[in-house]
């Protein structure tokens, strides 16, 4: 599959919550009512490695972990896997650590 295959199931709004949630911490209510229109996390892996490396891509600026985990919700423990998905990007040459090396930036 090309890039643009695996990138195809585009997750609608990622823009926009996102720029909602790293504009108004000081908002509660506001990170409240994006949180229910957050992107559920994905069920597979290639569905999940896709989501994230399409939120970096389109994220204006490099983003840390805490971030990208409130990018999505989702029920147990997935945020676990996210460092590892990160790791298998940045191989792949998909996103790259910047800063201090906590934050991540799509390729």
């Amino acid at each position: 599959l090309s890039n643009q295959e695996l990138l195809a199931p585009v997750v609608s709004g990622l823009q926009a919550d996102l720029a909602l949630i790293s504009t108004s911490p000081e908002a509660p209510s506001a990170a409240s009512a994006a949180s229910s229109a957050l992107p559920l996390w994905p069920a597979t892996l290639p569905a999940q490695v896709s989501a994230v490396a399409q939120l970096l891509a389109a994220a204006p600026q490099a983003l840390p972990l805490s971030a990208i985990e409130a990018a999505f919700k989702g029920k147990g423990q997935w945020k676990k896997g996210l460092p590892r998905i990160l790791e298998t990007l940045e191989l792949l040459g998909r996103a790259r650590r910047e800063g201090a090396g906590k934050d991540w930036r799509g390729t």
